[in-house]
C-alpha cells in the first residue's frame, strides 16, 4: 500500500558519490564497505538518490544523526528539509528495491502528483540482507491557488 506522508526536517552523515550509471553499482558498494567499516555507533542506514549533474549519478548513503553530530572525517552531512513523500513498505531482498520505486513512480503519474526526484530508502543494515525497507518518493510542495 501507498501512503502519503510528511517527514520533518531529517539530517544524515555519510558518503556522497558520483560515478556514470554503468560504475555505480560498483562505487556503491565501495561506498558501503567504508562507510559500515567506519565507527559511527550506527545500525540502520540510509540511501538517498539525489539525482545526476554533469553525466553523472548522484547517490548519498549514511545514517540519521543529530543536527549537531560531528561528521568523521571523509564523510559529509545532508540536510533534507520537511517534504511531503510517497511511502511504500518493501519486504525482500535489496534487488527489488527498484520495482519499489517504480510502483511510487507510477502511483505519482497515475494521481497527477509531481516528484521532486529525490528518493529515500531507509532500512539498510551490515551486509545487505533481505531486510525491510521504508522507500520514499519526494513530492514537490503544492502551489496554492486562490478563488
Amino acid at each position: 500500500m501507498i501512503d502519503h506522508i510528511e517527514l520533518p526536517e531529517l539530517t544524515a552523515i555519510g558518503i556522497e558519490v558520483k560515478a556514470p550509471k554503468a560504475e555505480l553499482s560498483q562505487a556503491l558498494a565501495a561506498a558501503w564497505t567504508r562507510l559500515y567499516e567506519t565507527d559511527t555507533g550506527a545500525t540502520s542506514f540510509l540511501a538517498a538518490t539525489v539525482g545526476s549533474e554533469d553525466g553523472l549519478s548522484r547517490e548519498f548513503i549514511g545514517y540519521l544523526a543529530g543536527r549537531k553530530s560531528d561528521v568523521p572525517e571523509g564523510m559529509i552531512r545532508f540536510d533534507l528539509p520537511a517534504q511531503r513523500y510517497l511511502r511504500l513498505q518493501h519486504e525482500g531482498p535489496p534487488e527489488g528495491i527498484p520495482d519499489g520505486f517504480a510502483q511510487l513512480h507510477a502511483y505519482a503519474h497515475a494521481n497527477g502528483l509531481t516528484t521532486t526526484g529525490l528518493m529515500l530508502d531507509f532500512g539498510y543494515i551490515p551486509g545487505l540482507p533481505a531486510a525491510r525497507h521504508e522507500l520514499h518518493l519526494a513530492l514537490a510542495p503544492e502551489i496554492l491557488r486562490l478563488g
